[in-house]
């Protein structure tokens, strides 16, 4: 997360800030169903209204980065339904 990078072996995938806000918010609480709101607030400084779709498409773009390394990499990053995102132990 320093580095602001994804890196498994030889290869590396250069994160955002924000998207490193949000894995490192998700890895701080692993496990943990982690609301929306709480996530937004912490990548994006500000209140998260419901309408707004930034946090999901960051996390389709956290997954698609991930899916580059391998397929069970992507599905560590799981939806919980009704609440936000959790970051599974991987």
């Amino acid at each position: 997360l320093a580095r602001r990078q994804f890196q498994l072996g030889e290869k590396s995938a250069s994160l955002t800030d924000a998207e490193a806000r949000i894995v490192e918010y998700l890895n701080d609480n692993r496990g943990k169903n982690c609301s929306k709101s709480a996530i937004f607030k912490n990548a994006f400084f500000r209140d998260y209204s419901p309408g707004d779709k930034t946090l999901d498409v960051y996390i389709s773009r956290l997954r698609r980065k991930l899916s580059e390394f391998d397929a069970q990499s992507a599905s560590c990053l799981q939806t919980a339904r009704g609440s936000g995102y959790k970051l599974s132990e991987f």
